[in-house]
Protein backbone atom coordinates (compact mmCIF):
# COMPACT_ATOMS: atom_id res chain seq x y z
CA UNK A 1 0.00 0.00 0.00
CA UNK A 2 2.90 2.83 0.98
CA UNK A 3 4.24 1.89 -2.18
CA UNK A 4 1.05 2.28 -4.40
CA UNK A 5 0.60 5.50 -2.32
CA UNK A 6 4.04 6.68 -3.20
CA UNK A 7 3.93 6.09 -7.07
CA UNK A 8 0.47 7.37 -7.37
CA UNK A 9 1.33 10.64 -5.57
CA UNK A 10 4.33 11.01 -8.10
CA UNK A 11 2.60 10.17 -11.20
CA UNK A 12 -0.69 12.34 -10.86
CA UNK A 13 1.89 15.83 -9.79
CA UNK A 14 4.10 15.38 -13.75
CA UNK A 15 2.32 18.34 -13.98
CA UNK A 16 3.64 20.73 -11.46
CA UNK A 17 7.17 18.59 -11.89
CA UNK A 18 7.29 19.55 -15.10
CA UNK A 19 6.67 23.09 -14.49
CA UNK A 20 9.87 22.98 -11.80
CA UNK A 21 11.75 21.41 -14.96
CA UNK A 22 10.23 24.58 -17.24
CA UNK A 23 11.71 27.32 -14.40
CA UNK A 24 15.08 25.34 -14.42
CA UNK A 25 15.18 22.32 -12.08
CA UNK A 26 17.29 19.86 -13.48
CA UNK A 27 16.78 16.04 -13.38
CA UNK A 28 18.76 15.50 -10.73
CA UNK A 29 17.13 18.40 -8.02
CA UNK A 30 13.71 16.57 -9.38
CA UNK A 31 14.67 12.92 -8.20
CA UNK A 32 16.11 14.74 -5.12
CA UNK A 33 12.62 15.94 -4.38
CA UNK A 34 10.71 13.20 -5.44
CA UNK A 35 12.31 11.23 -3.07
CA UNK A 36 11.97 13.42 -0.34
CA UNK A 37 9.04 13.51 -0.63
CA UNK A 38 8.21 10.11 -0.75
CA UNK A 39 10.42 9.34 2.22
CA UNK A 40 8.78 11.86 4.25
CA UNK A 41 5.01 10.33 3.49
CA UNK A 42 6.42 6.73 4.00
CA UNK A 43 7.81 8.16 7.57
CA UNK A 44 4.67 9.39 8.59
CA UNK A 45 2.54 7.02 7.38
CA UNK A 46 4.58 4.64 9.45
CA UNK A 47 4.14 6.95 12.49
CA UNK A 48 0.79 6.98 12.59
CA UNK A 49 0.76 3.62 11.62
CA UNK A 50 2.72 2.76 14.96
CA UNK A 51 0.37 4.65 16.30
CA UNK A 52 -2.76 3.25 15.47
CA UNK A 53 -1.79 -0.32 15.96
CA UNK A 54 -0.95 0.37 19.69
CA UNK A 55 -4.43 2.32 19.97
CA UNK A 56 -5.72 -0.93 18.72
CA UNK A 57 -3.72 -3.11 20.32
CA UNK A 58 -4.77 -1.35 23.78
CA UNK A 59 -8.56 -1.46 22.92
CA UNK A 60 -8.82 -4.92 21.95
CA UNK A 61 -7.04 -6.27 25.24
CA UNK A 62 -9.35 -3.80 27.14
CA UNK A 63 -12.54 -5.31 25.33
CA UNK A 64 -11.13 -8.69 25.27
CA UNK A 65 -8.72 -9.30 28.37
CA UNK A 66 -8.09 -12.78 26.84
CA UNK A 67 -6.47 -11.90 24.18
CA UNK A 68 -2.91 -10.53 25.00
CA UNK A 69 -1.49 -8.71 22.11
CA UNK A 70 2.58 -7.91 21.61
CA UNK A 71 4.41 -5.43 19.35
CA UNK A 72 7.93 -5.81 19.49
CA UNK A 73 10.73 -3.64 18.35
CA UNK A 74 12.24 -6.16 15.95
CA UNK A 75 8.75 -6.51 13.89
CA UNK A 76 8.63 -2.82 13.91
CA UNK A 77 11.94 -1.96 12.37
CA UNK A 78 11.60 -4.26 10.09
CA UNK A 79 8.39 -3.04 8.88
CA UNK A 80 9.44 0.47 8.84
CA UNK A 81 12.72 -0.25 6.92
CA UNK A 82 10.84 -2.28 4.44
CA UNK A 83 8.03 0.18 3.70
CA UNK A 84 10.73 2.98 2.94
CA UNK A 85 12.52 0.82 0.72
CA UNK A 86 9.15 0.25 -0.61
CA UNK A 87 8.39 4.10 -1.23
CA UNK A 88 11.95 4.75 -2.52
CA UNK A 89 11.62 2.57 -5.13
CA UNK A 90 7.62 3.25 -6.17
CA UNK A 91 8.41 7.05 -6.01
CA UNK A 92 11.45 6.23 -8.61
CA UNK A 93 9.97 4.45 -11.17
CA UNK A 94 7.84 7.26 -12.36
CA UNK A 95 11.10 9.58 -13.07
CA UNK A 96 11.79 7.69 -16.22
CA UNK A 97 8.52 9.69 -17.39
CA UNK A 98 9.98 12.55 -15.93
CA UNK A 99 13.07 13.14 -17.09
CA UNK A 100 11.41 13.00 -20.45
CA UNK A 101 8.74 15.36 -19.99
CA UNK A 102 9.23 17.95 -22.62
CA UNK A 103 9.01 21.33 -20.18
CA UNK A 104 6.67 23.25 -23.44
CA UNK A 105 4.01 20.59 -23.66
CA UNK A 106 3.19 21.69 -19.42
CA UNK A 107 2.14 25.06 -20.36
CA UNK A 108 0.51 24.24 -23.72
CA UNK A 109 -2.09 22.24 -21.85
Amino acid sequence: MTGLTAYTAVADRMREYGVLKAVGAGDGRLARLVVGETLVRAGLGFIFGIGFSFAAAALIMARWPQFNIRIGTAGLLQAGGLSLVMSLFAGLIPMRRLAQIDPLIVFKE
